[in-house]
């Protein structure tokens, strides 16, 4: 039986490139709503979705934190650590 998996939308706001805050959203228009006000802000918008607690898939929708390939990549990997790896607490409260 195919089991559909559910979208997790979070805002991440940065300083000198460092996750200073994050905040999770229900829906993507949500996201694209915070978005819009924060744009005075360094942000990323990501989904993510999780299939088990190993496996998760996370993408960006939109920033304007990095403007090539090389940084885009950078930054993934740091939302996910900062998601997933660094921070159990915010794994516990929003997971």
């Amino acid at each position: 039986m195919y089991m559909p998996y559910e979208s997790h939308y979070v805002l991440c706001i940065f300083e000198d490139k460092n996750i200073i805050t994050t905040q999770n959203y229900l829906s993507q228009s949500d996201l694209w709503q915070a978005i819009d006000l924060n744009s005075g802000h360094d942000y990323a918008g990501v989904e993510w979705i999780e299939f088990s607690e190993d496996c998760k898939i996370i993408w960006i929708l939109k920033d304007n934190v990095s403007s090539t390939e090389d940084e885009d990549v950078d930054l993934i990997m740091h939302i996910y650590s900062y998601l997933f790896e660094a921070d159990d607490e915010w794994r516990k409260n929003n997971v």
